[in-house]
């Protein structure tokens, strides 16, 4: 089941350890530093904030220059799968450099298949290793805390911009992924991403509302962006999610806000909410 992860990994690993690593996706170098591996990259893309603020970026990883890569000279890539346009990949691939593609986890155990994978590239299996141990340990924490509660606090993903409204985050999404390892009920039982009104919402009646952070600038005001949302029990309860754990499926950042957000949870009473309106 793992190695269908790595179907669409085009991968001839070196004779020995990659030593000018190029990567383009933020969930990859987030491993790669974690693996104290990051005096081994040489350039990243844009969204990889992780990395030494001093190496190269090479842009967003949707829209990368072939020539732009490799003028950084790479023994090794590392791109998600949706790093393009294809073009680039083959035109590197034809330049003889190994191009690893990863798929983004959706679980804890491709994450822990994302790190041994990475550690042997990098030739940094004891580090993988401990790494892997680590993660273990905060899933393991999670799911219990998941279990001791009866009843799971109902919560709604919700983004809101001037040019698409109001949207929210079904299943399948960065955001029901750590609510579901948070130990929280996603409200939305679509697929996906929808529109939908404020209206909408109240019916839908959320315990707490998740939105998002992007990087620099402050937490988004929904009920001033949508005064109907103030007549929501939950509108006074907001947990912003940090953009740079949405990214590139579950990843390490992913996994501590999954953390952040299941004690949040638990100090703003919704264990205890979501208990009392099932009648426990």
């Amino acid at each position: 089941m793992i190695r269908s992860l790595f179907l669409l990994a085009a991968l001839t690993l070196p004779a020995h350890a990659a030593e000018r690593v190029v990567s383009v996706n933020a969930a990859l170098t987030e491993i790669v530093v974690a693996l104290e591996a990051a005096d081994q990259l040489v350039a990243v893309d844009v969204s990889s904030t992780l990395a030494d603020p001093q190496l190269p970026r090479l842009g967003y990883h949707r829209q990368l220059s072939a020539e732009g890569i490799l003028a950084m000279n790479p023994d090794q890539v590392l791109a998600g799968d949706t790093a393009g346009p294809a073009s680039t990949l083959d035109t590197l691939r034809q330049a003889d450099i190994p191009v690893l593609v990863m798929t983004n986890p959706q679980t804890g155990e491709a994450l822990k298949a994302h790190i041994r994978e990475l550690a042997k590239v990098l030739e940094r299996e004891p580090q993988g290793e401990a790494l892997v141990n680590k993660v273990s340990q905060q899933l393991d924490g999670l799911s219990r805390q998941s279990a001791a509660t009866r009843a799971k606090p109902q919560v709604l993903f919700l983004m809101s911009s001037s040019q698409r409204g109001l949207r929210i985050g079904g299943k399948g999404t960065p955001a029901d992924t750590l609510l579901t390892l948070a130990g929280a009920e996603n409200l939305a039982d679509f697929e996906g991403y929808r529109s939908i009104t404020a209206e909408g919402i109240l019916a839908l009646a959320p315990q707490a509302l998740l939105t998002i952070q992007m990087p620099g600038e402050a937490v988004p005001d929904l009920v001033e962006q949508h005064p109907l949302l103030a007549h929501l029990p939950g509108a006074a309860r907001v947990y912003a999610l940090p953009a740079q754990s949405m990214i590139g499926g579950l990843s390490l950042g992913g996994l501590d806000t999954a953390q952040d957000l299941q004690e949040w949870l638990d100090t703003q009473g919704l264990n205890a909410l979501a208990m009392e309106a099932a009648g426990e």
